[in-house]
């Protein structure tokens, strides 16, 4: 015992002998020739810019002109600020893509981005930068191609007014390039009707429309009456509060063979048949894809958190939800599509709860379509004792001429749904027994989907385009779509 405690007594001494040593060494080498100490210049905060975190600097650049056609786009642009700019840098890349990047000499003002594809939505971010390296402020555009064979000269909205005039040129281009409000401008109406559709591009550029208000017993009511082979991309309709009749939603009233990219919606929308928390009426090969829809929904047929009604076996609803609730007086009711006639909905789920007589689906109130890899939490409530409710979908009957009609690999939580097994419930209630149902801890726990073949983040063996993920901080647990998870 006595032999460790000397053992350590000269440990520590010799610990302190260094330690000293070294402090005097580091007091020498700090000192100046006269014995005065000599500060080291901080650094910490001068304008030498690292590669690793460049400096920001008042360096600015801002599109004056878009122009695309169907495998090019076209930037004008001024540059502002006191630093000298060397270049500009440009990033660009499709929505679920590859990142490309292009620079010019600063004073270009032009650039003409080549060999893109036709009818895409692009996200380009232009950058300022000095001689050293340093980072002028971001400019991010988020726009389409033109559709084949065409062309698109953007004009830009800012404003109210210049909102309104988009009704002057319904086969125009436009790019939004800042929020609007509309809250407490009244008589607004649709920006177009049946007798003169929306043909064209309107980009959202990741910007909203706030508070738009439309009070109306007619039909085809929404921003938008009626869409023809139009495109609405990277658009949000926010806090809206829109009545009309049939065929009504916020952000359309009807939609032709018109395409849908990451739009979004909220607020309140009540209309007759077909009413939807996004768009009333889908047919002719409309495709939505990446939308969601939280605004709640009052109908009296066919009603759905994100479309009323889909009628033509060529529209396909994509990687998009709902969560909003729904009330309808009278059938079919779901918590995305109030009635799937014809079409597809691939990689999709809802959340809101549905009121109504009968036929009340968490995911789709009827159908004769095709439903993939998609599910439903929300809860379920008939006002009639024999009203036909589902899980997941409340009635499912393809007739003979529906073509690759099918249900695969679809869940829904039996919990909240009030239904956790396909049989008739004990008060009276009619199930349908379509979908699996699952608990709401199997709901919330990857393995349950990986192992029916979804997309999920961070496994390979069902693809690689990482389409789901699952989180317990986000969608309450419930898998979410990872190109939607800004919107969470």
């Amino acid at each position: 015992m006595k032999s460790d405690k000397l053992s350590m007594f000269f440990k520590m001494t010799a610990f302190t002998l260094l330690a000293g040593m070294l402090l005097l060494f580091t007091s020498c080498d700090s000192a100046g020739a006269g014995g005065e100490d000599v500060l080291e210049e901080d650094t910490s905060s001068q304008d030498s810019p690292t590669s690793e975190t460049p400096q920001t600097v008042n360096a600015f650049i801002a599109a004056t002109s878009v122009a695309a056609d169907d495998e090019s786009i076209t930037l004008t642009w001024t540059e502002t600020g006191t630093s000298t700019i060397d270049h500009i840098t440009i990033d660009y890349a499709p929505r679920k893509g590859q990142s490309q990047q292009t620079q010019v000499s600063a004073g270009t003002g032009t650039l003409t981005l080549n060999s893109l594809d036709a009818k895409t939505q692009y996200t380009l971010t232009m950058r300022a930068v000095t001689a050293s390296g340093a980072i002028g402020d971001e400019h991010t555009l988020i726009l389409m191609t033109a559709r084949s064979g065409e062309t698109a000269d953007y004009t830009f909205v800012t404003s109210a007014d210049e909102l309104d005039k988009v009704r002057d040129n319904l086969s125009g281009a436009y790019l939004l390039m800042n929020d609007i409000d509309l809250s407490g401008i009244s008589g607004w109406t649709f920006l177009s009707t049946p007798r003169g559709p929306f043909t064209g591009l309107f980009c959202g550029n990741g910007f909203a429309i706030r508070g738009l208000t439309i009070s109306s017993g007619d039909g085809y009511q929404g921003l938008f009456g009626l869409i023809d082979e139009g495109i609405i991309s990277s658009l949000s309709v926010t806090d809206a509060d829109i009545e009309g009749g049939d065929y009504t939603g916020i952000l359309a009233g009807e939609s032709d063979n018109g395409l849908f990219i990451d739009c979004n919606s909220s607020g309140h929308v009540t209309g007759g048949e077909s009413v939807g928390g996004l768009i009333g009426l889908i047919d002719d090969e409309t495709l939505i894809l990446g939308c969601s829809s939280s605004a709640s929904v009052t109908g009296t047929y066919e009603a759905g958190g994100l479309i009323g009604k889909s009628e033509d076996n060529a529209n396909e609803i994509i990687e998009c939800y709902a969560t909003g609730n729904i009330i309808i007086s009278g059938m079919a009711a779901g918590g995305l599509v109030g009635n799937l006639l014809q079409g597809s909905i691939i990689d999709c789920y809802a959340g809101g709860s549905i009121e109504g007589q009968r036929f009340l689906g968490g995911l789709v109130g009827d159908t004769s379509g095709k439903v993939t890899r998609s599910y439903s939490y929300g809860s379920l409530r008939a006002s009639e004792s024999d009203g036909t409710l589902g899980g997941l979908i409340s009635s499912y009957d393809a007739p003979p001429e529906v073509i690759d009609a099918s249900l695969t690999a679809c869940f829904y939580d039996g919990q909240t749904s009030g239904y956790e097994a396909a049989v008739a419930s004990g008060n009276g209630d009619k199930w349908a027994q379509y979908g699996t149902a699952k608990t709401t801890a199997e709901m919330k726990t990857e393995a349950t989907f990986t192992q029916a073949g979804w997309d999920f983040a961070g496994e390979s063996a069902n693809g690689s385009e990482d389409i789901w993920d699952i989180s317990s901080s986000i969608n309450n647990g419930y898998p979410y779509l990872t190109a939607l998870a800004d919107s969470y």
